[in-house]
């Protein structure tokens, strides 16, 4: 099974959204918040900006943004 981390920042509704479908389809997870646990630099060139989060990230994608993670989490239902 993918192991899955989503990065999220503090009080971000879209970042809550994101938490909340995850769990709700029963993907398990880890979230990392990049308020408090920072992002490596070299990573904002594949995930975008820290305005795009939240971001799903696996081996094999990542999701930038809640509409995309929407659509990550309907193939996983698959």
């Amino acid at each position: 099974m993918a192991e899955y981390v989503l990065y999220i920042k503090s009080r971000n509704p879209e970042c809550a959204e994101a938490v909340k479908l995850l769990r709700k389809a029963n993907v398990k997870f880890k979230v990392i918040d990049i308020d408090v646990n920072g992002i490596k630099g070299f990573m904002w060139k594949d995930v975008g900006s820290p305005n795009d989060v939240p971001f799903l990230v696996s081996e094999n994608f990542i999701a930038s943004g809640l509409e995309s993670i929407k659509k990550i989490i309907g193939n996983l239902k698959r």
